[in-house]
Protein backbone atom coordinates (compact mmCIF):
# COMPACT_ATOMS: atom_id res chain seq x y z
CA UNK A 1 0.00 0.00 0.00
CA UNK A 2 1.16 3.70 -0.87
CA UNK A 3 2.43 5.55 2.52
CA UNK A 4 0.18 9.01 2.70
CA UNK A 5 3.40 10.40 4.67
CA UNK A 6 4.20 13.54 3.05
CA UNK A 7 7.86 14.48 1.49
CA UNK A 8 10.24 17.01 2.78
CA UNK A 9 9.09 20.70 1.49
CA UNK A 10 11.37 21.27 -0.86
CA UNK A 11 10.39 24.68 -2.98
CA UNK A 12 10.32 25.56 -6.55
CA UNK A 13 13.42 25.87 -8.04
CA UNK A 14 12.10 27.95 -11.30
CA UNK A 15 9.59 29.23 -13.20
CA UNK A 16 8.55 26.19 -14.98
CA UNK A 17 8.11 24.36 -11.48
CA UNK A 18 6.19 27.38 -9.62
CA UNK A 19 3.78 27.13 -12.38
CA UNK A 20 3.72 23.17 -11.90
CA UNK A 21 3.30 24.06 -8.30
CA UNK A 22 0.17 26.67 -8.84
CA UNK A 23 -1.56 24.24 -11.31
CA UNK A 24 -1.58 21.50 -8.55
CA UNK A 25 -2.32 23.84 -6.20
CA UNK A 26 -5.41 24.73 -8.01
CA UNK A 27 -6.35 21.39 -9.01
CA UNK A 28 -6.01 19.79 -5.96
CA UNK A 29 -7.03 22.66 -3.21
CA UNK A 30 -4.23 23.26 -1.48
CA UNK A 31 -1.95 25.86 -0.26
CA UNK A 32 1.31 24.80 -0.22
CA UNK A 33 3.17 21.97 -2.99
CA UNK A 34 6.77 20.93 -2.34
CA UNK A 35 8.54 19.80 -5.61
CA UNK A 36 8.87 16.09 -4.16
CA UNK A 37 5.23 15.71 -2.92
CA UNK A 38 3.69 13.04 -4.34
CA UNK A 39 0.57 14.23 -6.61
CA UNK A 40 -1.96 10.81 -5.79
CA UNK A 41 -0.37 10.79 -2.17
CA UNK A 42 -1.88 14.82 -2.09
CA UNK A 43 -5.13 13.00 -2.92
CA UNK A 44 -4.95 12.89 -6.63
CA UNK A 45 -6.39 10.19 -8.78
CA UNK A 46 -7.22 8.95 -12.39
CA UNK A 47 -9.30 11.62 -13.49
CA UNK A 48 -7.59 14.90 -11.30
CA UNK A 49 -4.73 13.57 -13.59
CA UNK A 50 -5.99 13.92 -16.58
CA UNK A 51 -7.36 17.11 -15.62
CA UNK A 52 -3.60 17.80 -14.72
CA UNK A 53 -2.42 16.72 -18.30
CA UNK A 54 -4.96 18.88 -19.58
CA UNK A 55 -4.23 21.89 -17.23
CA UNK A 56 -0.55 21.79 -18.35
CA UNK A 57 -1.09 21.84 -21.93
CA UNK A 58 -3.48 25.02 -21.30
CA UNK A 59 -1.07 26.96 -19.06
CA UNK A 60 2.41 25.85 -20.62
CA UNK A 61 1.46 24.81 -24.02
CA UNK A 62 3.13 21.58 -23.44
CA UNK A 63 1.99 18.12 -23.38
CA UNK A 64 2.98 15.10 -21.94
CA UNK A 65 1.53 11.48 -22.10
CA UNK A 66 -0.22 10.73 -19.28
CA UNK A 67 1.27 7.24 -19.01
CA UNK A 68 4.31 8.79 -17.66
CA UNK A 69 2.10 9.36 -14.39
CA UNK A 70 3.23 5.78 -13.39
CA UNK A 71 6.86 7.12 -13.14
CA UNK A 72 6.67 10.87 -12.87
CA UNK A 73 4.14 11.61 -9.34
CA UNK A 74 6.13 14.68 -8.62
CA UNK A 75 7.14 18.28 -9.86
CA UNK A 76 10.46 18.03 -9.93
CA UNK A 77 9.80 14.50 -12.01
CA UNK A 78 7.31 16.06 -14.20
CA UNK A 79 9.55 19.18 -15.15
CA UNK A 80 12.27 16.58 -16.37
CA UNK A 81 9.75 15.02 -18.45
CA UNK A 82 8.89 18.47 -19.98
CA UNK A 83 12.30 18.78 -20.88
CA UNK A 84 12.63 15.65 -22.59
CA UNK A 85 12.65 15.50 -26.21
CA UNK A 86 11.19 11.54 -26.46
CA UNK A 87 7.90 10.74 -24.78
CA UNK A 88 5.69 7.35 -25.10
CA UNK A 89 2.91 9.36 -26.24
CA UNK A 90 2.93 6.70 -29.62
CA UNK A 91 3.49 4.01 -28.15
CA UNK A 92 0.46 1.57 -27.00
CA UNK A 93 3.00 -0.76 -25.00
CA UNK A 94 4.55 0.46 -22.42
CA UNK A 95 5.93 -0.81 -19.42
CA UNK A 96 4.96 0.34 -15.78
CA UNK A 97 7.14 -1.83 -13.45
CA UNK A 98 10.10 -4.55 -13.46
CA UNK A 99 9.82 -7.78 -11.85
CA UNK A 100 9.86 -11.31 -12.58
CA UNK A 101 9.49 -13.73 -15.39
CA UNK A 102 5.30 -14.08 -14.87
CA UNK A 103 4.02 -10.36 -17.24
CA UNK A 104 0.61 -8.77 -16.31
CA UNK A 105 -0.82 -6.36 -18.76
CA UNK A 106 -3.26 -3.60 -17.98
CA UNK A 107 -5.47 -2.72 -21.11
CA UNK A 108 -7.15 0.66 -20.81
CA UNK A 109 -10.56 1.26 -20.49
CA UNK A 110 -13.18 3.28 -22.07
CA UNK A 111 -10.89 6.84 -21.64
CA UNK A 112 -8.13 5.11 -23.28
CA UNK A 113 -5.46 5.51 -20.14
CA UNK A 114 -3.94 2.79 -17.19
CA UNK A 115 -4.05 5.37 -14.82
CA UNK A 116 -7.40 4.33 -12.87
CA UNK A 117 -5.45 0.80 -12.21
CA UNK A 118 -2.66 3.01 -9.74
CA UNK A 119 -3.65 1.17 -6.92
CA UNK A 120 -4.08 -2.33 -8.18
CA UNK A 121 -0.57 -1.76 -9.57
CA UNK A 122 0.66 -0.58 -6.24
CA UNK A 123 -0.35 -3.66 -4.36
CA UNK A 124 1.28 -6.08 -6.46
CA UNK A 125 3.73 -8.60 -6.21
CA UNK A 126 7.10 -8.08 -7.34
CA UNK A 127 7.23 -11.15 -8.71
CA UNK A 128 5.28 -9.47 -11.68
CA UNK A 129 6.36 -7.06 -14.57
CA UNK A 130 4.02 -4.80 -15.15
CA UNK A 131 2.81 -3.42 -18.63
CA UNK A 132 -0.21 -1.23 -19.74
CA UNK A 133 -1.74 -0.65 -23.22
CA UNK A 134 -2.87 2.89 -23.82
CA UNK A 135 -4.65 4.33 -26.39
CA UNK A 136 -2.79 6.95 -27.47
CA UNK A 137 -1.14 6.61 -30.68
CA UNK A 138 -3.40 4.65 -32.68
CA UNK A 139 -3.82 5.86 -35.46
CA UNK A 140 -5.03 2.55 -37.62
CA UNK A 141 -8.92 2.40 -38.16
CA UNK A 142 -10.93 0.28 -36.89
CA UNK A 143 -14.41 -0.52 -35.74
CA UNK A 144 -14.75 -3.36 -33.79
CA UNK A 145 -12.79 -4.69 -30.25
CA UNK A 146 -11.69 -7.76 -32.50
CA UNK A 147 -10.07 -5.32 -34.73
CA UNK A 148 -8.25 -2.83 -32.41
CA UNK A 149 -7.39 -6.36 -30.15
CA UNK A 150 -5.60 -7.29 -33.47
CA UNK A 151 -3.10 -4.08 -33.25
CA UNK A 152 -2.74 -4.35 -29.55
CA UNK A 153 -1.93 -8.30 -29.93
CA UNK A 154 0.87 -7.65 -32.86
CA UNK A 155 2.28 -4.75 -29.99
CA UNK A 156 2.60 -7.59 -27.78
CA UNK A 157 3.83 -10.57 -30.15
CA UNK A 158 6.55 -8.21 -31.11
CA UNK A 159 7.71 -6.89 -27.40
CA UNK A 160 10.29 -8.54 -25.24
CA UNK A 161 7.52 -10.27 -23.26
CA UNK A 162 8.31 -13.82 -22.74
CA UNK A 163 6.87 -16.47 -20.67
CA UNK A 164 3.15 -16.41 -18.70
CA UNK A 165 0.96 -13.67 -18.97
CA UNK A 166 -1.86 -12.86 -17.24
CA UNK A 167 -4.62 -10.09 -18.81
CA UNK A 168 -6.48 -7.34 -16.71
CA UNK A 169 -9.11 -5.18 -18.07
CA UNK A 170 -11.74 -2.76 -17.25
CA UNK A 171 -15.02 -2.24 -18.00
CA UNK A 172 -14.66 -2.50 -22.28
CA UNK A 173 -10.82 -3.20 -21.51
CA UNK A 174 -11.94 -6.62 -20.68
CA UNK A 175 -13.63 -7.16 -24.07
CA UNK A 176 -9.84 -6.24 -25.67
CA UNK A 177 -8.46 -8.69 -22.62
CA UNK A 178 -10.58 -11.35 -24.18
CA UNK A 179 -9.75 -10.82 -27.42
CA UNK A 180 -6.20 -10.05 -27.22
CA UNK A 181 -5.98 -13.64 -24.94
CA UNK A 182 -7.69 -15.76 -27.78
CA UNK A 183 -5.02 -14.27 -30.46
CA UNK A 184 -2.10 -14.85 -28.52
CA UNK A 185 -3.98 -18.62 -27.60
CA UNK A 186 -4.00 -19.17 -31.41
CA UNK A 187 -0.24 -18.93 -32.25
CA UNK A 188 3.04 -20.93 -31.19
CA UNK A 189 5.78 -19.30 -31.45
CA UNK A 190 9.29 -21.20 -29.94
CA UNK A 191 11.02 -17.80 -30.50
CA UNK A 192 8.89 -15.91 -28.89
CA UNK A 193 6.78 -18.31 -25.85
CA UNK A 194 3.77 -16.42 -24.76
CA UNK A 195 0.97 -18.24 -22.69
CA UNK A 196 -1.53 -16.53 -21.35
CA UNK A 197 -2.85 -17.91 -18.35
CA UNK A 198 -5.49 -16.11 -16.73
CA UNK A 199 -7.82 -13.29 -18.15
CA UNK A 200 -9.67 -11.13 -15.62
CA UNK A 201 -12.20 -8.52 -16.80
CA UNK A 202 -13.30 -5.73 -14.11
CA UNK A 203 -17.38 -4.83 -14.41
CA UNK A 204 -17.02 -5.96 -17.91
CA UNK A 205 -20.58 -5.85 -19.66
CA UNK A 206 -21.90 -8.19 -22.86
CA UNK A 207 -23.45 -5.75 -24.78
CA UNK A 208 -24.46 -8.02 -27.35
CA UNK A 209 -27.94 -8.29 -29.49
CA UNK A 210 -29.15 -10.93 -27.62
CA UNK A 211 -29.26 -8.68 -24.55
CA UNK A 212 -32.62 -8.14 -22.62
CA UNK A 213 -34.24 -4.83 -22.94
CA UNK A 214 -34.38 -3.87 -19.57
CA UNK A 215 -30.69 -4.49 -19.06
CA UNK A 216 -29.90 -2.59 -22.25
CA UNK A 217 -32.57 -0.03 -21.14
CA UNK A 218 -30.27 0.08 -17.57
CA UNK A 219 -27.31 0.65 -19.06
CA UNK A 220 -28.19 3.42 -21.85
CA UNK A 221 -29.31 5.39 -18.66
CA UNK A 222 -26.11 4.55 -16.42
CA UNK A 223 -23.78 6.11 -20.09
CA UNK A 224 -25.74 9.04 -20.84
CA UNK A 225 -28.35 10.25 -17.87
CA UNK A 226 -31.57 9.55 -16.59
CA UNK A 227 -33.07 12.11 -19.15
CA UNK A 228 -31.27 10.96 -21.76
CA UNK A 229 -34.09 8.95 -23.71
CA UNK A 230 -35.92 12.39 -24.91
CA UNK A 231 -32.63 14.27 -25.18
CA UNK A 232 -30.31 12.27 -27.05
CA UNK A 233 -32.70 8.92 -28.66
CA UNK A 234 -35.96 10.99 -29.87
CA UNK A 235 -37.63 8.15 -27.11
CA UNK A 236 -39.38 7.97 -23.97
CA UNK A 237 -37.76 5.28 -21.54
CA UNK A 238 -41.14 3.57 -22.54
CA UNK A 239 -40.87 3.81 -25.86
CA UNK A 240 -37.19 2.98 -26.22
CA UNK A 241 -37.78 -0.10 -24.05
CA UNK A 242 -40.44 -1.48 -26.78
CA UNK A 243 -38.02 -1.53 -29.11
CA UNK A 244 -35.95 -4.71 -30.45
CA UNK A 245 -32.53 -4.99 -29.32
CA UNK A 246 -31.36 -4.32 -32.80
CA UNK A 247 -33.10 -1.09 -33.19
CA UNK A 248 -31.89 -0.38 -29.37
CA UNK A 249 -28.35 -0.52 -30.35
CA UNK A 250 -28.72 1.22 -33.60
CA UNK A 251 -30.17 4.37 -31.64
CA UNK A 252 -27.49 4.58 -28.92
CA UNK A 253 -24.55 3.67 -31.30
CA UNK A 254 -25.49 6.71 -33.83
CA UNK A 255 -26.21 9.03 -30.74
CA UNK A 256 -22.30 8.79 -29.83
CA UNK A 257 -21.19 9.20 -33.08
CA UNK A 258 -23.65 12.44 -34.35
CA UNK A 259 -23.62 14.15 -30.80
CA UNK A 260 -20.55 16.21 -29.77
CA UNK A 261 -21.79 16.71 -26.15
CA UNK A 262 -22.70 13.16 -25.28
CA UNK A 263 -19.07 12.13 -26.74
CA UNK A 264 -17.76 14.65 -23.86
CA UNK A 265 -20.71 13.70 -21.25
CA UNK A 266 -19.45 10.03 -21.87
CA UNK A 267 -15.34 10.56 -21.30
CA UNK A 268 -15.97 11.66 -17.92
CA UNK A 269 -12.61 13.74 -19.18
CA UNK A 270 -11.78 17.06 -19.78
CA UNK A 271 -8.99 15.55 -22.00
CA UNK A 272 -9.41 15.96 -25.95
CA UNK A 273 -7.86 12.81 -26.50
CA UNK A 274 -9.89 10.80 -24.16
CA UNK A 275 -13.31 12.30 -25.56
CA UNK A 276 -11.70 11.01 -29.29
CA UNK A 277 -10.90 7.33 -27.54
CA UNK A 278 -14.73 7.02 -25.94
CA UNK A 279 -16.30 8.47 -29.15
CA UNK A 280 -14.56 5.23 -30.91
CA UNK A 281 -14.45 2.93 -28.31
CA UNK A 282 -18.01 3.03 -27.18
CA UNK A 283 -19.50 2.03 -30.73
CA UNK A 284 -16.99 -0.37 -30.78
CA UNK A 285 -17.78 -1.95 -27.52
CA UNK A 286 -21.58 -1.82 -27.77
CA UNK A 287 -21.32 -4.07 -31.36
CA UNK A 288 -19.02 -6.68 -29.51
CA UNK A 289 -20.10 -9.75 -30.67
CA UNK A 290 -19.31 -13.14 -28.57
CA UNK A 291 -17.37 -15.21 -30.87
CA UNK A 292 -15.19 -18.17 -30.38
CA UNK A 293 -14.65 -17.13 -27.09
CA UNK A 294 -12.72 -19.40 -25.17
CA UNK A 295 -9.17 -20.49 -25.36
CA UNK A 296 -7.62 -22.62 -22.45
CA UNK A 297 -6.50 -19.42 -19.98
CA UNK A 298 -8.74 -19.42 -17.08
CA UNK A 299 -10.94 -16.58 -17.22
CA UNK A 300 -12.13 -14.36 -14.06
CA UNK A 301 -15.27 -11.61 -14.13
CA UNK A 302 -15.13 -9.27 -10.87
CA UNK A 303 -18.43 -7.06 -10.64
CA UNK A 304 -19.13 -3.89 -8.42
CA UNK A 305 -21.57 -4.55 -6.40
CA UNK A 306 -24.79 -5.93 -7.73
CA UNK A 307 -25.71 -7.98 -10.57
CA UNK A 308 -25.71 -6.16 -13.57
CA UNK A 309 -22.69 -7.49 -15.32
CA UNK A 310 -22.77 -10.70 -14.29
CA UNK A 311 -26.23 -10.69 -15.39
CA UNK A 312 -25.57 -9.77 -18.76
CA UNK A 313 -22.82 -13.01 -19.26
CA UNK A 314 -25.06 -15.33 -17.95
CA UNK A 315 -27.46 -14.57 -20.04
CA UNK A 316 -24.89 -15.44 -23.28
CA UNK A 317 -23.40 -18.23 -21.98
CA UNK A 318 -25.80 -20.50 -20.82
CA UNK A 319 -24.25 -23.67 -21.06
CA UNK A 320 -21.02 -22.46 -21.41
CA UNK A 321 -20.91 -20.49 -17.48
CA UNK A 322 -18.66 -22.17 -15.92
CA UNK A 323 -16.11 -21.06 -18.32
CA UNK A 324 -15.97 -17.92 -16.82
CA UNK A 325 -15.50 -17.57 -12.71
CA UNK A 326 -17.78 -14.79 -11.64
CA UNK A 327 -16.76 -12.92 -8.06
CA UNK A 328 -18.60 -9.81 -6.77
CA UNK A 329 -16.62 -7.18 -5.71
CA UNK A 330 -17.29 -4.38 -4.05
CA UNK A 331 -17.65 -0.51 -4.67
CA UNK A 332 -19.55 0.63 -8.03
CA UNK A 333 -18.16 0.11 -11.62
CA UNK A 334 -15.04 2.74 -10.97
CA UNK A 335 -14.45 2.65 -7.50
CA UNK A 336 -14.05 -1.10 -7.48
CA UNK A 337 -10.90 -0.50 -8.70
CA UNK A 338 -9.71 1.08 -5.38
CA UNK A 339 -11.23 -1.43 -3.56
CA UNK A 340 -9.31 -3.69 -1.14
CA UNK A 341 -11.86 -6.26 -1.75
CA UNK A 342 -11.39 -6.31 -5.48
CA UNK A 343 -7.89 -5.81 -5.43
CA UNK A 344 -7.52 -9.35 -2.98
CA UNK A 345 -9.97 -10.84 -5.57
CA UNK A 346 -7.56 -9.73 -8.42
CA UNK A 347 -4.86 -11.37 -6.63
CA UNK A 348 -6.63 -14.73 -6.25
CA UNK A 349 -7.50 -14.99 -10.05
CA UNK A 350 -4.02 -14.33 -11.23
CA UNK A 351 -2.56 -17.14 -9.12
CA UNK A 352 -0.76 -19.84 -11.19
CA UNK A 353 -1.90 -22.57 -9.55
CA UNK A 354 1.24 -24.93 -8.50
CA UNK A 355 3.38 -21.71 -8.05
CA UNK A 356 4.00 -19.27 -5.49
Amino acid sequence: VVSKRRAEYVAPRNELEEALSDIWKELLGISKVGINDNFFELGGNSLTAVRLISMIEDVLEERIPLSEMFKAQTIADISKILHASKTNSDKPLIKIKEGGEKTIIFVHAIGGHLLSYNQIIENLSDEYSVYGIQFAGIDNEFTTIAELADIYTDKIRNSEINGYIMLIGHSIGGLLALEIDKNLSSFSNSDNHQIVLNTVMLDTFLPIIDIKEDLLTTYVEQLFGKRSFKRYLAASKKEFSALSEQKQLDLVVSAIEENSEIQKNISLFEDKAFVEAARRLLPAGLRYSLDGLFSESRKTLITAKGEAAAKSWRQQLTTHTKAIEIKEGSGDHDSMLNSAVTIELIKNAIQIKGKT
